[in-house]
């Protein structure tokens, strides 16, 4: 039941400017330490596997539990997530 209550509330989530922007940054921070995020729309997020300028536009389809699920691996395992950047290269 928690678990339906939580992908309700993130499956198809639009991106929101308010409550998910400051996630990137964050994400951005645990990628890159030694680094300032980049404005939401440039062509430096591809250094994450955005495939777009804009990161939301990545989100789209499910809504923001992509984005919630990168951000609990780089936050909770993040020597593998900065692992796995490095070897995507």
């Amino acid at each position: 039941a928690a678990l339906q209550q939580w992908g309700d509330a993130h499956v198809g989530v639009p991106f929101s400017e308010e409550e998910h922007a400051p996630m990137l940054v964050e994400l951005w921070g645990l990628a890159f330490a030694d680094r300032d995020a980049p404005p939401r729309k440039h062509e430096s997020w591809g250094e994450l596997g955005f495939q777009q300028k804009d990161p939301a536009t990545d989100f789209r389809g499910g809504g923001m539990l992509g984005l919630e699920l990168i951000m609990r691996l780089a936050r909770d395992h993040n020597d593998a997530f900065r692992g796995y950047l490095e070897r995507s290269k």
